[in-house]
C-alpha cells in the first residue's frame, strides 16, 4: 500500500483514536472508484465501487455509486458503509422532495413548498424553511426573530413553542450540531439552513457543516450532503 499506487481519503472524522481504515482508490485507473482499506495490511474491507465518499461519523459513512456512463443517468441509490464492511443501500430522495411527496422550491432566492399535486402550500417568501413533519412546517418569523410552527393551512400554530434556532438535523446524529455561522442564533440557523437547501437544489455546491460537541469524538466538522439528515422524519 503506497501513495504512488493509491490516493487516500480520511475515513473517520470525529474519532480521536488511531484510525484503522482509510478510503483508497487507484490513481491511474480510467474510472477512479473508492473502497475501504485496512491500514494495517492494505486489504479491502469494502472493494472499490464508489465514485465519491464522505468521512464517517461513529463508524458509518455515506458513499455515492457511479452514475450510468452510457445514459448519463444519475444513480438512484446511496450507500451506507460501516467499519465492519457492511454496505447497505437506500433509494435517494430526489433533491428537494420531502417524505410526504411535497417539494421545496425556490423563487427569487426565497423558498416555499408545493404539495404533491403541485399546488403551493407555502409561498416562496421565506429565507429558509423545513419540510412538513407530522403536519408542521417550521418557518423563520423575522419580526419575532424566532422559528415558529405552521400548519398545513400555512397558519401559525401556538404549539409547539417557537424557538430561536431550528435544527433540521435534530435527532439524526448524537453529539453533533450545526456549525455557528453568525453570533445571533436566529440568523445563524437561517444561514445554515439556506446552505443546506442550496446543496439539496444543486449537489455540486458545498454543504453546511455539523460540528462535534466535544463529548464524543471531539469537535471536528462533518459536511452535510443532501441525504444526511434533512429528510429524517423526527
Amino acid at each position: 500500500m503506497t501513495g504512488q499506487t493509491y490516493e487516500f481519503k480520511q475515513f473517520t472524522e470525529l474519532d480521536s483514536r488511531e484510525p484503522l481504515f482509510v478510503w483508497a482508490a487507484e490513481k491511474d485507473s480510467m474510472q477512479q472508484l473508492w473502497g475501504l482499506m485496512r491500514i494495517e495490511d492494505g486489504s479491502w474491507v469494502v472493494e472499490p465501487q464508489f465514485d465519491s465518499v464522505d468521512r464517517a461519523i461513529f463508524g458509518r459513512a455515506f458513499a455515492r455509486l457511479p452514475d450510468d456512463g452510457a445514459s448519463g443517468k444519475r444513480s438512484n441509490l446511496i450507500a451506507f458503509v460501516s467499519v465492519s464492511g457492511e454496505v447497505t443501500y437506500e433509494e435517494r430522495l430526489k433533491g428537494l422532495t420531502c417524505p410526504d411527496g411535497s417539494r421545496v422550491f425556490k423563487e427569487n432566492d426565497l423558498w416555499g413548498i408545493r404539495g404533491a399535486d403541485g399546488n403551493v402550500l407555502i409561498p416562496a417568501i421565506h429565507r429558509a424553511l423545513s419540510c412538513y413533519r407530522k403536519g408542521i412546517v417550521w418557518l423563520p418569523v423575522a419580526d419575532d426573530r424566532q422559528w415558529c410552527p405552521h400548519g398545513p393551512d400555512g397558519q401559525r400554530r401556538e404549539r409547539p413553542a417557537c424557538r430561536d434556532a431550528y435544527n433540521l438535523c435534530e435527532g439524526s446524529w448524537s453529539h453533533l450540531g450545526p456549525e455557528v455561522l453568525d453570533e445571533d442564533a436566529f440568523e445563524s440557523s437561517i444561514l445554515w439552513t439556506r446552505t443546506l437547501l442550496e446543496v439539496l437544489d444543486d449537489p455540486n455546491r458545498k454543504g453546511p457543516n455539523l460540528v462535534g460537541d466535544g463529548v464524543m469524538g471531539g469537535t471536528g466538522k462533518h459536511e452535510i450532503r443532501s441525504w444526511d439528515c434533512y429528510f429524517v422524519d423526527n
